[in-house]
């Protein structure tokens, strides 16, 4: 399930994982704090700690290439 949440609603998810998916250059220019970056095109791949408490939040820019 996806859907757009807001700034103040990300409190509501506690311990949740904030996965910024754009790539490292605009991660580095900045994010918000906590978040891990995972690019994109690596986000299937990746290895993500699991925990079934907790959600997984992609927070980024998507667009078609």
């Amino acid at each position: 399930m996806s859907r757009t949440i807001t700034a103040p609603e990300l409190k509501d998810f506690g311990d949740a994982m904030l996965v910024d998916i754009r790539d490292s250059s605009a991660f580095e220019y900045g994010h918000i704090s906590g978040a891990v970056n995972i690019p994109q095109e690596q986000v299937l791949t990746a290895e993500l700690p699991r925990d079934k408490k907790n959600s997984d939040i992609l927070q980024g820019r998507y667009h078609q290439r």
